[in-house]
């Protein structure tokens, strides 16, 4: 199996031989947030997740991943491209230890690099060596990017829709979490699948495997933004957007313990002290663990469905 490292290292060179085949400061733009403009070499670049689960899934199905680097790019540039927007949405000022695209250029400039880099992603995908892929499966690939996109956007809908809300239910947030995390998991796992020879099937199932991925990571990246140290993780927690373990803890909360909640979310600005009375009342309804059983089974499911869509 190649190492992590190696694929992420091939992910790269191929999205930054490509725009730096571009003459335009629109593509120095892209790569700046991509982290492979080279203005800041000690720069932590962000792990190309999609890109490399994609790699690993056709290796372990006994294809070449060499050939397949063109829908590794096409996954991380729609992925890119989300982040970008989701930093404008979010005011977010930093990614990845850097400023954002947004803080630097604008929110106009930025949704137009994110709409390049969406672009970018469709061309990748249909540079496909077509000596090796038939047009048929080339664009199921592409139907799987495009699907797994659109899945995303729905996801960040509803999340942006249960911010103003302090009655999501635990069922509508996995749903949330499961599209606006999931779908791109989705994609690189049933794009990988097409593109390997496995059935139409099999490419669905896998597909449906992401919304579980989604949630896990979701969940993950939710504990963190209440008990993580790091107070640049907390942006979420400022944007009023519903956290699962809250949402968890609201459908068990006494009447007293959602006044105390509903008193911060209605605030009209949080600042980061509000977090001391969340945490207070997670604390009385059982902490972590209800997230972390939530978060260790959507982890099993979505692991129990991509060893069944696998050939043994």
């Amino acid at each position: 199996m190649e190492p992590v490292d190696q694929i992420q290292a091939e992910i790269d060179r191929l999205m930054k031989d490509y725009l730096d085949s571009k003459s335009l400061p629109l593509y120095d733009m892209l790569s700046y947030h991509l982290g492979i403009h080279g203005l800041d070499p000690g720069l932590t670049i962000s792990e190309r997740a999609h890109g490399i689960l994609l790699q690993i899934a056709v290796e372990t199905l006994g294809g070449d991943p060499l050939l397949t680097l063109p829908a590794a790019m096409s996954i991380e540039m729609v992925n890119a491209f989300c982040e970008i927007h989701d930093d404008v949405q979010s005011g977010n000022p930093t990614r990845n230890g850097q400023d954002s695209l947004w803080w630097v250029w604008g929110p106009a400039q930025a949704i137009n690099a994110g709409d390049g880099m969406h672009s970018i992603a469709r061309i990748s995908l249909l540079n496909l060596d077509r000596q090796h892929f038939s047009d048929r499966i080339s664009h199921a690939a592409l139907s799987f990017l495009d699907k797994g996109a659109l899945v995303t956007f729905e996801g960040r809908y509803r999340d942006l829709e249960m911010q103003e809300k302090i009655d999501t239910s635990v069922t509508a947030y996995l749903e949330m979490a499961g599209q606006k995390t999931g779908a791109l998991y989705g994609s690189a796992l049933s794009m990988a699948a097409g593109l390997s020879g496995l059935s139409s099937k099999a490419c669905e199932g896998l597909f449906q495997s992401g919304h579980l991925i989604g949630q896990a990571k979701q969940i993950k990246l939710d504990m963190d933004q209440i008990w993580g140290s790091d107070s640049n993780q907390k942006i979420d927690f400022l944007n009023k957007k519903k956290l699962f373990p809250v949402i968890a803890g609201l459908e068990k909360a006494t009447p007293s313990q959602k006044r105390k909640l509903g008193d911060v979310y209605f605030k009209r600005v949080l600042e980061n002290s509000d977090l001391d009375a969340v945490l207070d009342v997670l604390s009385d309804l059982g902490g972590k663990e209800p997230a972390e059983l939530r978060y260790t089974a959507a982890k099993d499911e979505a692991l129990f469905i991509v060893q069944e869509n696998f050939p043994n």
